[in-house]
């Protein structure tokens, strides 16, 4: 007998073949783990201005005009009193009769305290108007500062002014 004929035989380690998937899969979560990090980042930045205009469409499809006027800014309350909000809502169907967009059929952009949720609505009889809400942050809450259907805002007025970073 040799000397190494009592010692255990030398334990094999593993081949490249396992080194290399180990790697790729490791390389592949920390992709995945990224992108779910930058979606989700992105859908909680986003998501109180698109609450606000979704909830403001709630309150219209239910009829609830005062809790609909109550969402605007101080601002737009200004130049669009309480009975011409609710004029200007029968006049277009896609405000009062819309079925609910899900989040990610919003386009968002936010700047600071000012931000714009834009996408399609679609009336109960499936006319679809382009709309877009401008919001602006007030006591810390998101309110709506102009709803634009098609080319105009909604008293009549020209569509409001693209975002631009504060100074």
């Amino acid at each position: 007998m040799g000397p190494d004929a009592g010692a255990p035989a030398p334990r094999k380690g593993k081949g490249p073949l396992f080194w290399i998937v180990t790697g790729c899969f490791g390389c592949l979560t920390m992709v995945v783990l990224s992108v779910a990090l930058v979606a989700g980042g992105c859908y909680v930045w986003t998501r109180a201005p698109v609450d606000a205009v979704n909830a403001e469409l709630r309150d219209l499809r239910q009829a609830k005009v005062d809790d609909a006027y109550a969402r605007l800014a101080s601002q737009y309350k200004a130049r669009l009193s309480r009975p011409d909000f609710e004029r200007a809502i029968a006049g277009h169907p896609a405000l009062a009769g819309s079925s609910e967009p899900g989040f990610w059929s919003w386009s968002v952009h936010i700047v600071n305290d000012r931000g714009r949720v834009s996408g399609k609505l679609t009336s109960a009889s499936g006319q679809q108007e382009t709309a877009v809400f401008a919001l602006v942050k007030e006591s810390g809450e998101w309110k709506i500062a102009s709803i634009q259907l098609g080319d105009s805002d909604i008293d009549g007025s020209a569509p409001a002014e693209p975002l631009a970073a504060s100074p």
